[in-house]
């Protein structure tokens, strides 16, 4: 079981715009647990990003996502085949607002 946390910062400035400056903070923790299939593997994985915007100075955003990654060797070492799903929850204007998110792709990295 691996258990990890991403944490992002970024600062944005705009122009033309009422706001001409926010600061955005993401906190993602994962768990995550491989296992071998005898030569590939399966890595089931969960994680959840919270956002955190100023302004207006709360917490704006919240995304549960849930997936499987399935390692592939058809072409080189490294690859593997992920698919996910995730809820995104967001606060605009006071209404709340929740977008499903289905993914899929191929990643390459090296080992």
């Amino acid at each position: 079981m691996l258990a990890s946390v991403r944490n992002r910062v970024s600062f944005n400035w705009g122009i033309g715009r009422d706001t001409a400056y926010t600061f955005t903070y993401r906190a993602r923790p994962q768990l995550e647990r491989e296992f071998d299939l005898g030569g590939t593997s399966l890595i089931p994985l969960a994680n959840a990003e919270f956002f955190w915007q100023h302004p207006p100075e709360m917490w704006t955003q919240f995304q549960p996502l849930g997936g499987i990654q399935y390692g592939l060797q058809a072409f080189a070492e490294g690859q593997a085949v992920e698919l996910n799903f995730s809820v995104i929850s967001m606060k605009d204007d006071w209404k709340k607002t929740f977008a499903f998110e289905p993914q899929a792709r191929i990643r390459v990295s090296p080992r």
